[in-house]
């Protein structure tokens, strides 16, 4: 049993390996700024993260927690569909950062840093490890 388990754990360990490997994009994400235009954007107290898996982006805003499916996927550019949020209002009245939030379009991945790279901004993120 002990060369089953062993086998079983090698085997696990591998394949989630492959898949971080092949998508290390895949994870949790803390939000550390975001820039739009000549302004920046500090998230406060590291309350904004987001995790990308196979089929799904969660995040949360200033108030909502939300979710979008992701449409597409490559090493350089992620879509996701529309955000389905908890909440309808509310987000971005104190910190307005929640405003400019974008999970979606080129990216790129340098050591434990996750940027997007939008129309409209550039968001920094850093992977959570765990």
């Amino acid at each position: 049993i002990d060369r089953m388990n062993t086998f079983l754990v090698v085997g696990i360990s591998l394949f989630l390996n492959f898949i971080i490997n092949k998508y290390p994009i895949y994870g949790t994400w803390k939000l550390v700024k975001i820039e739009v235009g000549n302004e920046v954007f500090m998230a406060k107290k590291g309350r904004y993260t987001c995790v990308i898996s196979e089929e799904m982006i969660s995040f949360n805003l200033e108030i909502n927690r939300c979710k979008s499916f992701i449409k597409s996927l490559d090493d350089k550019e992620l879509t996701a569909e529309g955000a389905m949020c908890a909440e309808i209002c509310c987000d971005g009245r104190t910190d307005s950062i929640s405003n400019y939030i974008n999970y979606s379009g080129l990216y790129e991945i340098v050591d434990n840093q996750l940027t997007f790279n939008t129309k409209k901004s550039k968001v920094y993120l850093k992977r959570v490890l765990e």
